[in-house]
């Protein structure tokens, strides 16, 4: 038999679902930083659509905490790709998750696409996460790429997370042939080279 949830049941679901994805998230980066360690994290080369990989941002925990997601694709982006779309996906779920977990209700959370440079094979693409959350000082930039590290001890206690989100990401986007640093204006800029774009 089944019925609808109220509210507070779908609000218990939305909650648990959004704690099992965290949980979920930190394990799949000690997992991979581990292989980054060794040497044995491996890039796929897969035909892909970027919608689908935009399409499995952080929704439902930025819905939850009443952020709004605002994504924004330049036209001239190429829809279908070829490159490891779970690994892009798993670059951008990492920006912006971050993005949603230091915001507060009523934030936006944007993320931006632009084509760079293109060619009869390639794809340089730029993603750009930004947020109006609470923001980090020059000093604390200094150790956002260093492993466990998190800006403020004190972000560890009240948001949680491993620290390991961003170094991650940026190893990732380093065997993408690209780059990723953090803007003045707090924005995380990836440009992911050597992405061949489908033709067929």
């Amino acid at each position: 038999m089944q019925s609808e949830l109220d509210d507070k049941q779908r609000n218990y679901l939305i909650k648990a679902h959004t704690s099992a994805e965290n949980l979920l998230r930190i394990l799949n980066n000690i997992l991979d930083f581990s292989k980054i360690e060794t040497g044995k994290l491996e890039l796929e080369e897969i035909d892909f659509q970027l919608k689908d990989v935009i399409n499995n941002m952080v929704k439902l925990e930025a819905e939850e905490k009443g952020i709004q997601l605002a994504v924004s694709i330049d036209q001239d982006v190429p829809e279908y790709l070829v490159g490891d779309s779970l690994r892009l996906s798993q670059t951008l779920v990492n920006l912006s998750g971050n993005a949603v977990k230091f915001s507060e209700p009523g934030d936006t959370v944007s993320l931006k696409v632009a084509l760079k440079e293109e060619s009869d094979l390639e794809a340089v693409l730029e993603f750009s996460v930004q947020d109006t959350g609470i923001g980090i000082s020059k000093v604390q930039r200094k150790e956002l790429f260093q492993p466990f590290s998190q800006a403020d001890s004190s972000i560890t206690r009240e948001h949680g997370g491993s620290g390991l989100g961003l170094i991650i990401s940026r190893n990732i986007v380093q065997m993408m042939d690209g780059d990723m640093c953090v803007a003045p204006s707090v924005r995380i800029v990836v440009h992911p080279a050597g992405w061949g774009f489908n033709n067929e």
